[in-house]
């Protein structure tokens, strides 16, 4: 578990009492420049969040190629598709809790989706790269303008 926050402790204790605390390591709070190395270690990235808006962590992983699991949501939602990730239905707490948990498990024993989904994963995020939304934009204020981008900018 990578990160830190207020219920760190309390994931601990209930890693615990489930008996899977051997098999978690906490790393606490990770430098944004040494996340490259743990997605390039990881299967798999878990998105639980419901408030982040866009959650650009989840673009970091695609773009590592490590495939995603989070809430169909906001944001996450829009950039995760069928190609990279699994969408879990935001319903209720166990409801969800029961998806990501059979979506996990599913990955951990199907390892020619997860190598599907790895594919796929770096392909969405190049489509989310700069450069394509860049020629994505200049299309788009072509065809509002009517004419292409070279002629209509002086």
């Amino acid at each position: 578990v990578v990160g830190d926050g207020p219920e760190r402790r309390r994931w601990q204790r209930h890693a615990r009492r489930l008996g899977v605390d051997d098999r978690i390591r906490w790393t606490g709070w990770i430098d944004h420049r040494d996340m490259v190395h743990f997605f390039e270690a990881s299967d798999l990235f878990v998105f639980t969040s419901l408030r982040d808006t866009s959650g650009n962590v989840v673009l970091e992983a695609l773009a590592r190629g490590v495939p995603v699991i989070a809430p169909a949501h906001q944001g996450v939602g829009d950039i995760l598709s069928e190609e990279c990730g699994i969408l879990i239905p935001v319903t209720n707490h166990w409801d969800m809790v029961k998806a990501y948990r059979d979506a996990i498990a599913n990955l951990a024993g199907d390892p020619a989706t997860r190598a599907r989904l790895r594919e796929g994963a770096r392909d969405r995020a190049d489509f989310y790269s700069w450069v394509r939304q860049g020629d994505r934009m200049k299309a788009l204020y072509a065809s509002v303008l009517g004419a292409p981008l070279s002629e209509t900018l002086t």
